[in-house]
């Protein structure tokens, strides 16, 4: 009896450590339902080729996502990969916050040849591989046809100039009385659209080294004015008529910038009749300049990660 008793107690102590030893790693990251569901389903398969390890992925809304990590990581109780903006790497590095990916899963000159310059530079800092790019994304133009052809415009042209999207947004905006039905081109003031005229116009953002200012340059000030312009004098959108989202999938907006993902969303959560297609930014008319601003995240391993290794290889 006493044999029974002591072999179910080794079969319990056996079992205690087999739970005790599966790593468990836990996933944070902005939140929308389908990047959601793919990622459970990458877990689910990581999970069943590594059974020694648990992927905990827990999503949050993009408007809390900053602050809920910031606060977790200050406490200590945060996870042990993020999501984090690409621009935000050296600011986590400089506080000791992230450690490098391990080399024997990537290493950053591996990952130099499978990327563009502009979505990993920031990811490597002292010739070490710190996170994984995601979210790779830059502006363009999504355009209704069907409201297109209403207008008498060609759908198989879209504006290739600052000039003719002024011209095509003029055409396409339809008001009753003082009441706006259908804007020709949505503008909310989305940083990297505004960035993107910019730039096209010349800017280049540089920073003073001796006063560590940034300089402002008249180029700013031109993209800038062109999308201010469209809406206070030209009226092609106001405020009131509503997110510029919404009323592109109830097809009452003819044209928006955005990042290419959207297509997903338009597709998934759109209006069952909207049709649409893309095309790059139109050019500045003089520098002919189509620069489109690249927006980055970068999966990284916290300071506090104990299983590198694993936790590298699930974000590769």
């Amino acid at each position: 009896m006493r044999k029974g008793v002591l072999i179910l107690f080794i079969a319990s102590l056996l079992l205690i450590t087999s739970v005790i030893a599966k790593t468990t790693i836990v996933h944070w990251m902005h939140h929308s339902p389908s990047r959601a569901m793919i990622i459970m389903e990458m877990a689910s398969e990581f999970m069943k080729e590594n059974p020694d390890v648990e992927i905990k992925v827990q999503t949050i809304p993009y408007s809390e996502y900053k602050t809920k990590l910031l606060a977790a990581l200050a406490a200590g109780s945060g996870p042990d990969v993020a999501q984090i903006p690409a621009t935000a790497m050296e600011e986590f590095f400089g506080y000791g916050l992230v450690q490098p990916i391990t080399a024997s899963v990537a290493t950053a000159e591996e990952m130099r040849e499978k990327c563009i310059d502009a979505a990993i530079d920031k990811l490597i800092i002292g010739g070490q591989l710190y996170g994984f790019p995601t979210d790779v994304q830059t502006i363009v133009l999504f355009y209704n046809p069907y409201l297109f052809e209403q207008a008498g415009l060609d759908p198989d042209s879209p504006p290739q100039t600052w000039t003719e999207l002024l011209e095509y947004a003029k055409k396409l905006t339809v008001w009753e009385g003082n009441k706006m039905i259908q804007s020709g081109l949505g503008i909310e003031g989305y940083e990297p659209v505004i960035e993107s005229f910019m730039r096209q116009a010349g800017a280049t953002f540089l920073v003073s080294d001796e006063e560590m200012k940034v300089v402002y340059e008249d180029a700013q000030l031109e993209g800038l004015k062109f999308l201010t312009d469209a809406v206070l004098e030209h009226k092609v959108y106001v405020p009131e008529f509503g997110s510029r989202w919404t009323g592109f999938r109830q097809i009452k907006e003819a044209m928006v910038f955005g990042h290419g993902a959207m297509v997903g969303s338009f597709q998934v959560g759109g209006h069952p009749d909207l049709v649409f297609r893309t095309a790059l930014p139109p050019a500045h008319p003089e520098t002919e300049n189509r620069s489109s601003v690249l927006t980055s995240w970068a999966l990284v391993l916290m300071s506090d990660c104990r299983t590198p290794e694993i936790a590298s290889e699930w974000l590769a």
